[in-house]
């Protein structure tokens, strides 16, 4: 009896079984926080004469805002926040006016340092969100953080502006030759603070 056999091509092979699988897609990125707007005005700006100009360092580079007399200006939060302490009127959607974070003591004042009616001593753990987030976006550099970041970011930016600043004063004073072991930003006036960092805002 004749043997049958079958013979197979090697170079012919099955093709594997595939299955159909999704498209793995990337995770949506989080929706960033919307900064909201605030409105802000200067007294100053008057009838008769031409709009003034004030500029901001708003992430390394210079913004410049013009303001006509009696104009609210539509601006970022952390643009508004800026020209809190220089005498601009700074209101939110409702026509609330906005209110500068406390300064500490000036130690060029005459007059002996008191609290306002409504401030007390806080440590940073002790305020809230808002009041972080208003004290960062009011410092150079600040306009980069928004209500997404955490607490702790915020507190560390504080502190290391802090620091910075610190180290700019010590660095100038034994430059001019004045240096003490004791010195530090706070012998430093609001005004004095705000030129040596860049904070115009008038």
């Amino acid at each position: 009896m004749e043997r049958q056999t079958r013979t197979t091509n090697p170079a012919k092979k099955a093709a594997p079984q595939t299955q159909d699988t999704p498209a793995l897609r990337p995770e949506p990125a989080p929706a960033k926080a919307v900064e909201s707007a605030l409105f802000v005005e200067d007294p100053t700006a008057l009838n008769g004469h031409p709009p003034r100009t004030h500029e901001l360092l708003i992430d390394g580079r210079v913004k410049s805002y013009v303001f006509a007399p009696g104009q609210k200006l539509s601006m970022p939060y952390s643009h508004a926040v800026k020209f809190l302490a220089a005498g601009f009127i700074v209101t939110d959607a409702e026509d609330r006016i906005m209110v500068s974070a406390p300064r500490g003591p000036d130690p060029h004042a005459t007059e002996k340092f008191q609290f306002g009616p409504e401030e007390i001593v806080a440590r940073y753990d002790e305020l809230t969100r808002p009041a972080l987030l208003l004290r960062v976006n009011q410092t150079t550099g600040g306009e980069a953080y928004t209500s997404d970041h955490a607490r702790e970011d915020l507190i560390a930016f504080l502190k290391a502006d802090r620091d910075k600043r610190e180290a700019v004063l010590k660095t100038r004073r034994r430059t001019d030759g004045t240096a003490s072991d004791g010195d530090s930003v706070g012998d430093m006036s609001p005004a004095e603070l705000d030129k040596m960092f860049g904070e115009e805002a008038a």
